[in-house]
């Protein structure tokens, strides 16, 4: 490739310097004009001032030659107080007119005035030795008189600057002769001496313009020669660079195979982290090396509790981007020959060689933990991260390489299961644990199939009149060889397959069924509570499913109450709020399960269309006894009636607590004072009895 190289360097470089080089061609040209221009715009200036003084010469010598001229003496014309000496400075005719002389240079002056009253031309006539004060020449005029006096020289021209407008300025020496020694021969003035000039100062911007009116084209011209010049270059260097084209990509081509093949079999194309395979091929290595130093070898793999959730706020794609920022924020608390990789969609896997104790490891997922408290920012959005860590080690749990990260596995799912350690040593028990945690979710895809779920009801009863008014269902499964098995374990499962809409769907049917059917038979209204999980809650197609069963069981949507929690609807606050009013147009009304221990604050709780919230079991369950909750309680209450929320409590289980609620104005309630969760016969007899 080094050939190819250094082709293109070369003719880059001659490219660039013929560029320069004709560039610099231009700029020489275009000042080169600009300089004709200006030089053009001054010689025709000057020579319109020098003609215009010459002009003015001519008078002035007409006029000494003859003598002056007499004009009629008024208040405009004066005889001239300077010629006081004139024995004939005035005259009368012989019809008794008064004539007065007019010497040059007051027919100058009064000439010159008029002239420049009505033209951008200012002409003056001035003297160093003055008899007349308004001949006082300026600074200009004083020093071009002093030079043309020890030059010789008759003419002077200058380009001056004058209140901020440029003219081009010319002075004519006005040198004496015979007949001016008439009128100055008391100035000691010689034949040929210098006693004055004819000042003409003319603006320049018109001379300027006419010469950029005439050589604009020019202009216009030399720009397009280089513009033409520059495409041709541009046209020869391309020709240049397609003749070593083929070679240069060939080449590329070849390295870039190179590479690829390199990449995609040692990293995530996603993320660049190092995948799975360059990580085994690390973790060998870091083994032959602890068998020789005598070394462990520890092997983590770190989970994403709330990956789904992150990635539900934002975007699905926003899921490679985590990983790579958590990668990052894990990488700064390890040291550099530590590797990270990519391990699923949302795990990482941590080697970390040459650990001495089996003690460090805490330590150092500690640090990851307290680093990882900070927010991450994803596409300009803050993001909390929880993570549960699983640990395996060479040579204690495995010697082989692909059990250690197994084992690693194993240990963080237990990890993830615990509420109050994110960290797991592998143990063989937890292989036990993974066994029948396998069993389970293998038997959760045909429990629906082979009928081992039931619906249990809790009655729901207005307090004062010890009515049932409603119930909850509730899941339940009873394992053929496992027995009974709660919501809290299999719930989770089912979210992670798949499987909860399937379940939850058939649920929703049985539950709404069943209310029809006690309506029927009952003959009064009965209100259903069906909960919905959080993966339920964000399929797209939940409020379709719930018009459907409504439609196939005949229930009424005001019949139908949906309980969900806190967390739910704060997860993703904008596709919740479209969800429920979805459901809520339809007429189902909406429950909020479990208030007081979510994220919900009052000014995002009015922006939900619900219809009730119900007090958690853990303010109920102490409430004759604890002042703290009883306040809750109480603020929960009054709460609902502001907002115009109806309120039910659960988890009432004593007759105190039920008393105390109805005397702070709750009177819906549930829980083992009025009946636990039955089987619809059972809960049969609780209607039939009343309660």
């Amino acid at each position: 490739m080094e050939p190819a190289l250094n082709s293109q360097a070369i003719i880059t470089r001659y490219i660039y310097m013929l560029v320069t080089a004709w560039c610099v061609i231009f700029v020489v040209a275009v000042s080169f004009i600009v300089s004709e221009v200006q030089s053009n715009a001054e010689n025709q200036a000057f020579l319109r001032a020098k003609t215009i003084a010459e002009r003015d010469i001519l008078y002035r010598d007409w006029v000494s030659k003859s003598g002056g001229v007499y004009i009629g003496v008024s208040d405009q014309n004066q005889p001239n107080p300077f010629l006081s000496f004139v024995h004939d400075r005035e005259v009368v005719t012989r019809d008794g007119a008064k004539l007065t002389l007019v010497n040059p240079a007051t027919m100058t002056r009064q000439v010159y005035a008029l002239n420049n009253h009505d033209s951008q031309i200012i002409n003056r006539i001035t003297s160093l030795d003055l008899m007349n004060p308004d001949n006082a020449p300026d600074s200009w005029e004083s020093s071009t008189l002093m030079e043309l006096g020890r030059t010789g020289e008759n003419i002077h021209s200058a380009m001056v600057l004058r209140d901020g407008i440029e003219y081009a300025r010319t002075l004519v020496a006005l040198k004496t002769d015979a007949s001016c020694l008439e009128c100055h021969f008391d100035q000691g003035y010689r034949v040929g001496d210098i006693r004055g000039g004819l000042s003409v100062m003319i603006p320049f911007a018109p001379f300027l313009e006419a010469e950029w009116s005439d050589s604009i084209y020019l202009l216009l011209i030399t720009t397009l020669l280089w513009l033409l010049g520059l495409g041709v270059i541009a046209f020869f260097s391309k020709q240049l660079d397609l003749g070593i084209s083929q070679v240069r990509e060939s080449e590329r081509q070849l390295n870039i195979a190179e590479t690829s093949l390199h990449y995609l079999s040692h990293f995530d194309q996603r993320t660049n982290l190092p995948n799975r395979a360059l990580f085994d091929d690390r973790l060998i290595q870091a083994i032959t090396h602890s068998d020789r130093v005598g070394n462990k070898v520890a092997v983590a793999v770190m989970q994403v509790a709330n990956f789904a959730q992150i990635c539900d706020t934002f975007e699905y794609s926003v899921g490679d981007q985590l990983i790579r920022r958590i990668a990052e924020t894990v990488g700064v608390c390890i040291r550099p020959d530590d590797t990270i990789a990519r391990f699923g969609r949302e795990s990482l896997l941590i080697l970390l060689p040459s650990i001495l104790v089996k003690e460090n490891i805490p330590r150092i997922i500690d640090k990851i933990n307290v680093i990882l408290e900070e927010s991450l920012d994803i596409e300009g959005h803050e993001a909390f991260v929880n993570a549960s860590f699983g640990v395996s080690l060479y040579p204690d749990d495995s010697k082989d390489p692909m059990s250690l990260v197994k084992f690693a596995e194993t240990a963080a799912a237990r990890a993830g299961n615990l509420d109050r350690s994110n960290l797991q040593m592998y143990a063989s028990e937890l292989n036990d644990l993974a066994h029948q945690q396998l069993q389970l979710e293998t038997g959760l895809r045909k429990a629906l199939k082979e009928g081992q779920f039931s619906i249990y009801y809790q009655p729901q009863i207005d307090a004062p009149s010890g009515r049932v008014v409603g119930a909850e269902a509730l899941i339940r499964w009873f394992h053929p060889e496992k027995g009974l098995i709660t919501p809290d374990i299999f719930i989770p499962m089912a979210e992670n397959n798949g499987t909860i809409f399937e379940i939850g769907a058939w649920v929703m049917r049985e539950a709404c069924k069943q209310a029809v059917a006690w309506q029927k038979e009952y003959q009064r209204p009965f209100q259903i509570g069906v909960n919905v999980s959080a993966t339920q809650f964000q399929d797209p197609l939940l409020v379709d499913m719930i018009e459907n069963v409504l439609a196939e069981t005949g229930l009424s949507p005001e019949s139908l109450e949906i309980e969900i929690t806190e967390g739910m609807i704060m997860a993703d606050v904008e596709n919740a709020v479209d969800t429920l009013v979805d459901l809520k147009i339809r007429g189902v009304k909406i429950a909020i399960d479990d208030f007081g221990t979510g994220y919900s604050s009052l000014s995002q709780l009015k922006r939900f269309p619900i219809d009730r919230l119900k007090i958690d079991r853990s303010f109920v369950s102490e409430i004759d006894e604890n002042n703290d909750d009883q306040v809750i309680v109480e603020m929960i209450i009054e709460l609902t009636g502001k907002l115009n929320l109806a309120v039910i409590a659960e988890g009432v289980e004593k007759v105190e607590q039920r008393d105390f609620l109805v005397s702070r104005g709750c009177y819906s309630m549930q829980g083992h004072l009025f009946g636990k969760a039955v089987a619809a016969d059972v809960f049969n007899e609780v209607l039939t009895a009343g309660v």
